[in-house]
């Protein structure tokens, strides 16, 4: 059993530039949460976007991104429904898979196929 999954790159190479755009949306709008916390807008926004990337790549049948974006997702909303101060392993787990998802779509898209097992050890971090 090998464990790369082989992809259809064709359709993650035409929605590219807006998947990292709205993962780096999502980043931005949990940074402005995290500066003005009394706002929820940007903790929502965030989840949101997140959300989003998580259903696109679940549509691509991209396991490991679509994970990790679901991961990311759920732990912005619980910090979001919590309404406390988030604490900095949850800050430092969101701050890696932020950065790390879309180097894992570059990632895939040079090598034309997923390794999902890459992206485990930022999903056990933010569960």
């Amino acid at each position: 059993m090998a464990l790369d999954v082989k992809i259809n790159i064709n359709s993650l190479q035409m929605i590219r530039e807006e998947l990292i755009a709205t993962i780096q949306q999502s980043a931005t709008d949990f940074e402005s949460y995290m500066a003005d916390q009394q706002s929820s807008g940007h903790i929502v926004d965030s989840a949101a976007g997140m959300r989003q990337v998580g259903g696109t790549f679940r549509l691509l049948e991209y396991p490991g991104a679509a994970l990790l974006a679901d991961e990311t997702s759920l732990l912005v909303q619980s910090i979001a429904d919590s309404q406390t101060q988030p604490d900095d392993n949850a800050i430092n787990a969101l701050t890696n898979a932020f950065f790390l998802l879309p180097r894992y779509i570059e990632y895939v898209l040079t090598r034309q196929s997923e390794l999902p097992i890459l992206v485990i050890p930022a999903v056990n971090e933010l569960r």
